[in-house]
Parts: C-alpha cells; sequence; structure tokens
C-alpha cells in the first residue's frame, strides 16, 4: 500500500513548522511522500493567506483574521467552519469529512484541532494548529510595504 499512497499523494520539499525546507547535514533536501505530502499540503493552506498567492488568488485561509478577535461563540464557529471549508478544498481530502474546532483561544494563542479523511486512506487524520499571536504579529509586520 505504500506505493500506492506515495503515487496518490505524491513528493514535496519538507518544510519544518516554521515552513522552512529541512535540509540535511550534507545540504540535501529532505523530501515528504505519501500520506506527509498530503498532510503538509493542507497544513500548508491553512497557513497561507487566502489571495497572498498571485498565481492562484483563491488558494489559502482566512484563519490569520480570527487570532486577534474575541472569543465568543459566534467567533469560535467562524474559525471551525474556515477551517473546515478550506480543509475541505484539498484536492487529497475527502468530501464531508472534515471537523474542526477550537481547543484553545486566549490572549497569546489559538489552538484549533482538525480531523479528516484522505482520499484513498481509511483513518482519520488528526492535526492540532497553534497560531501563536506574537510570531503571527512578527510575520505580518515582515510583509508590510508601506
Amino acid at each position: 500500500m505504500s506505493a500506492d499512497v506515495d503515487a496518490l499523494f505524491g513528493r514535496d520539499i519538507a518544510l519544518d513548522e516554521r515552513y522552512r525546507p529541512v535540509v540535511t547535514a550534507s545540504g540535501d533536501v529532505v523530501l515528504t511522500s505519501g500520506i506527509d505530502t498530503a498532510l503538509q499540503e493542507v497544513r500548508l493552506r491553512l497557513f497561507t493567506p487566502l489571495g497572498s498567492l498571485f498565481y492562484d488568488v483563491g488558494y489559502g485561509s482566512r484563519i490569520h483574521w480570527f487570532v486577534h478577535e474575541e472569543s465568543t461563540p459566534a467567533t469560535r464557529t467562524a474559525l471551525e467552519a474556515e477551517a473546515a471549508r478550506r480543509i475541505a478544498e484539498d484536492p487529497a481530502v475527502q468530501p464531508l469529512s472534515v471537523r474542526c474546532r477550537v481547543l484553545k483561544w486566549d490572549e497569546s494563542r489559538v489552538i484549533l484541532e482538525a480531523r479528516f479523511l484522505l482520499i484513498g486512506i481509511s483513518h482519520p487524520q488528526h492535526l492540532v494548529m497553534n497560531l501563536d499571536l506574537s510570531v503571527l504579529e512578527r510575520v505580518m509586520e515582515d510583509v508590510r510595504t508601506d
């Protein structure tokens, strides 16, 4: 089954938790394969601001819009819905299989849990995303163009 999964999801350059390429001590780039590739693609979609890719303005998500909002039932539901919608847009994810919920939301971080099925895989995938507000603020400051 490993070869089938590798063929289904392909390979990509492995990225670390800060989305930098993983490089070996000899300078070679590490590659992902199979399910790891599919999960990395889901994370990239969620953490790429919607509209920021000039060649695909529909790619990405708006989850970063929510991190400075007050944690209310309405904003929590909206964040969960946004994450679920964007995960479901990934071609590797089975339609109607995505469930998201906020685990924690305070002044320093938002922790979001997602469960979903990948096409051709019978067991659910589980992602826990930590939106660290201090890191997001620094990144947003880095991209200012004025």
